[in-house]
């Protein structure tokens, strides 16, 4: 069967991180950031002549394979064991938020109070019969990150729809209260705006109206969300007993379903944002692409400070099965899944070590932190304590957050330094770095920065504060440029080498 799969690219970034096999979607004009994944999507079919009817074509955003731990080889793989009567194969992520909320529209307003409303009228503005109340999605048709390959006679009935969110969205006499209800800023990083969410939901609403048919990738080994992750069992039966709910009908199985999402939510603590306290950013079951791609194969030994539940761990020894990787984290329940994973898993406070327990680590030929060093007390201490017992050649591989990205500089300017549970303004981050200063850590205690990547991400708006930001560089007589991409990174990875 035929398949044409594409790599959306919005940045040079993204742009170089291709897998062999994808087609380019080239969005790197970025003309309309405000609708994500959707415009380059859109542009690709009104500009297309031709389409192959019995061919699928998917469109993947560069975080697929982080979030869905799929390969090209592994999606075309999927696509060609299939049924070529199939309409389209999904490939959905978290699969504990598909389980334990009736549908993706109910799940939507738990994180924004009032999506689910606007959904529902949308659908009765244009005529869509629907009930989003009652409306029972399961993991044959909920879909995330419109993560799916489908025959163009499904798209254009996606098409279809999109282009009447899109007219009502794009008025701009400004009276309608849908348009308004549309361009709500939500809480996702960079205040996406509600829209963005309504389409991504506009596939899942079609699969659910069983005119389709669907055929979806083990959702349960993909990624799983932060919260809910960690009811994995439960999320399993939910869905069974959602796609019972979908084909009986019959009441006991939505009388069991409710009773076993209620427990599950009894159990979240309720946020509050001035007053939680977390022992850490919220565990979850992705792993980051960037320090994977900076780990060379076959290592003898690795250690990693705040492995979490070993997801890293897991990524890297599919290819280097014989490294003796260590995992170390604060949290006892990630380590007790970690120890399912690492040679070894530790859980330990890394500044709170012995000199003999620290020792015990060593040798090792990379140590890792993900996302870490931000959290601790002194990471210029520490770096110079591994420096201390490392030999010539030994690395560090770290992701740490930029406090120069464009939405960290334009929340400061206006006194909005307001900590969240995760981001740039995690409450949990104790010291707060820059390309400039995650340099100097590095190199003034006896590394050799070898690599450091930018990890950009298409959070909309930027472009409105870059004159700003190029204007305060020149004001300081600094390099506008340099300014300016700085203020791009919303993450850096870097590869600091023992010399």
């Amino acid at each position: 069967m035929k398949a044409f799969l594409y790599h959306i690219a919005y940045s040079t970034e993204t742009l170089n991180s291709i897998e062999d096999g994808y087609f380019l979607l080239d969005n790197t004009a970025n003309e309309r950031p405000d609708w994500f994944e959707y415009w380059p999507i859109r542009q690709f079919f009104q500009q297309s002549d031709t389409l192959d009817e019995s061919a699928y074509y998917g469109f993947f955003s560069p975080r697929f394979r982080d979030k869905t731990r799929l390969s090209y080889s592994d999606v075309t793989a999927f696509i060609e064991s299939g049924d070529d009567n199939t309409d389209v194969f999904v490939f959905s992520p978290q699969p504990d938020i598909g389980a334990f909320f009736k549908n993706v529209f109910e799940g939507s307003d738990t994180t924004d109070p009032g999506a689910m409303a606007t959904c529902q009228q949308f659908f009765d503005r244009i005529g869509f019969a629907v009930d989003l109340q009652t409306l029972v999605m399961d993991s044959r048709s909920v879909v995330f990150s419109n993560y799916l390959a489908a025959k163009p006679c499904f798209w254009r009935a996606w098409l279809e729809i999109t282009e009447k969110l899109f007219a009502i969205a794009e008025q701009q006499n400004g009276e309608d209260e849908l348009t308004q209800q549309l361009l709500h800023k939500t809480n996702y990083p960079g205040a996406v705006e509600r829209k963005v969410f309504v389409v991504e939901g506009i596939v899942s609403l079609l699969l659910s109206q069983n005119i389709w048919k669907t055929q979806a990738c083990n959702p349960f080994a993909m990624s799983w969300s932060n919260q809910l992750g960690q009811f994995k069992e439960q999320a399993i039966i939910s869905d069974a007993l959602k796609i019972a709910m979908n084909q009986q009908g019959y009441p006991e199985y939505a009388a069991v379903y409710n009773q076993i999402r209620q427990q599950v939510f009894q159990k979240i603590p309720n946020k509050n944002p001035q007053g939680s306290q977390m022992k850490q950013t919220p565990a979850h079951d992705l792993f980051n692409d960037s320090i994977l791609a900076m780990l060379p194969p076959n290592l003898d030994k690795v250690v990693e400070v705040g492995c979490m539940r070993g997801t890293l761990a897991r990524e890297y020894m599919k290819t280097s099965p014989g490294c003796k990787w260590i995992g170390i984290d604060i949290d006892d329940e990630n380590i007790t899944v970690a120890q399912q994973v690492c040679y070894q898993a530790l859980c330990a406070d890394i500044e709170k070590m012995t000199d003999a327990e620290m020792d015990a680590l060593f040798p090792a030929d990379v140590w890792v932190f993900g996302d870490v060093l931000e959290h601790l007390r002194d990471p210029w201490l520490l770096v110079r304590k591994l420096r201390s017992r490392m030999t010539q050649g030994n690395a560090i591989i770290a992701c740490i957050p930029n406090a120069q990205h464009w939405s960290f500089q334009a929340r400061l300017n206006i006194g909005e330094f307001r900590y969240e549970d995760s981001g740039l303004f995690d409450r949990t981050h104790l010291r707060f770095f820059t390309r400039k200063t995650i340099l100097e850590m590095f190199e003034s205690n006896g590394f050799q920065v070898e690599s450091a990547v930018s990890r950009i991400f298409n959070f909309p708006g930027g472009d409105k504060y870059m004159p700003h930001i190029r204007a305060m560089a020149i004001a300081s007589g600094h390099d506008p440029e340099l300014a300016e991409k700085d203020a791009m990174a919303f993450q850096y990875a870097v590869r600091a080498v023992a010399v």
